[in-house]
């Protein structure tokens, strides 16, 4: 199993958040979400929808309030996925790059 972190980065203020997850299902299957264990946006599964073809995982998230402040590099979503067949090191560096395609933030200006 391999477990991808998201990570925040330069989140002040934050009322909305969405993305897509995409991977290569030839070299790994999405297996679950995680919540980070200090959850800072209270995400659940309820945030997420899969998609089975192509592998896509959609993600949004909404504050109702004024928007939220996150440390850059705090946790905020862990994906676990199983590795098909042996993860050798040329695999690596596929495994992220089919991870994340797209990435929307809106903020409290």
């Amino acid at each position: 199993m391999v477990t991808i972190s998201l990570t925040a980065s330069g989140f002040q203020n934050i009322t909305s958040l969405d993305y897509t997850l995409q991977w290569d299902t030839t070299v790994i299957q999405f297996i679950n979400f995680e919540a980070p264990s200090n959850n800072p946006l209270g995400l659940s599964s309820g945030n997420f929808e899969a998609k089975t073809s192509p592998r896509k995982l959609i993600s949004t998230w909404f504050d109702s309030g004024t928007g939220k402040t996150i440390n850059d590099g705090t946790v905020i979503a862990k994906f676990v996925y199983q590795v098909k067949g042996s993860l050798e090191k040329k695999h690596t560096n596929s495994i992220c790059k089919y991870t994340c395609t797209t990435f929307g933030v809106r903020q409290i200006r």
